[in-house]
């Protein structure tokens, strides 16, 4: 582990670490929640004017369902900004910088976007 959480997710104890601090894994196991997975890229067949949902390679949206009512959508790096791009907030007016969370979660109920970060801490505490 490097000290410093500098470059974490791309070393392999910060790879391990984040698959295994899964959200969408945490919260399938909850009682009552279900998570579907929805990323999909939108495309328009330009000669018949068909649109088409095309699941993308690397999922990084999904739906949480709890006792069957969607109640919120799960977000990793990228997906958060295409959600934001397809309801049309100028998140550009908001934050400076694009910022590319582990997790994020929107709350439909209160109408909040949670941002989770993940980092390991090494105990260096000394008696």
């Amino acid at each position: 582990m490097k000290k410093g959480g500098v470059g974490g997710a791309n070393t392999k104890t910060g790879l391990a670490f984040e698959l295994k601090t899964d959200l969408p894994n945490f919260i399938s196991k909850q009682s009552g929640y279900e998570v579907v997975e929805n990323d999909f890229d939108i495309k328009l067949v330009k000669r018949t004017g068909e649109v088409r949902k095309i699941k993308r390679s690397s999922t990084a949206r999904w739906i949480v369902n709890f006792e069957g009512e969607k109640v919120a959508e799960i977000f990793q790096k990228h997906g958060l900004y295409r959600y934001f791009d397809e309801v049309s907030l100028n998140y550009k007016a908001i934050i400076s910088k694009k910022l590319l969370p582990d997790d994020s979660i929107f709350v439909m109920d209160n109408n909040t976007v949670f941002i989770i970060e993940k980092k390991t801490q090494k105990n260096s505490r000394k008696c």
